[in-house]
């Protein structure tokens, strides 16, 4: 009888755990991802190290971050005010988040090797060597021997982005 007594308690309790389960309800609100997100920015804006030495970020780090928090700050301000985002913006806001938190931390200084500064500087000196080429007016044209003068903005454009990421990549205090 007291065996009955104990499996009937035990079943009992099996079942009354389960009723527990409806009563659970979802914690990620809009808001909460939202608030999460920007935890998280202001957290790697609080907590990392800037400088130029290896191993910290270039101050234009504390840029990429505060710009990915006014505009999570602005979507928070409107889901505050009782404005509901559809998935896609909401979506969006934390796809932008991440690509944030990837470019800060794409940005960090890396101690590199003698061979590889040389190589770096080799390259910067080339893509030097490409701009003059590119400003160059007598070399850009429609006629035999001469660019195509379409190309020249692309080329521009390219080559100080080449040289701005090149200078990231070896932070020497005169290039800086």
């Amino acid at each position: 009888m007291l065996l009955s007594f104990l499996l009937i308690s035990c079943l009992a309790g099996i079942f009354t755990a389960c009723d527990d389960i409806e009563d659970e309800y979802i914690t990620d609100t809009q808001l909460s991802i939202l608030q999460e997100n920007r935890a998280s920015l202001n957290y790697l804006l609080k907590n990392s190290t800037y400088g130029t030495a290896p191993g910290t970020y270039p101050e234009t780090g504390k840029d990429i971050l505060n710009a990915a928090i006014t505009e999570l700050d602005a979507l928070i301000t409107r889901v505050e005010a009782g404005e509901e985002l559809d998935e896609t913006t909401l979506e969006a806001a934390v796809a932008k988040v991440n690509q944030a938190i990837d470019e800060f931390k794409n940005s960090k200084y890396y101690n590199l090797s003698p061979e590889a500064q040389q190589y770096i500087n080799n390259l910067l000196t080339k893509a030097d060597e490409i701009l003059a080429i590119v400003n160059d007016e007598t070399r850009w044209g429609n006629h035999q021997g001469q660019y195509p003068v379409e190309n020249k903005s692309v080329w521009r454009v390219q080559l100080k982005t080449w040289k701005v990421w090149l200078k990231e990549s070896n932070p020497v205090p005169s290039q800086i």
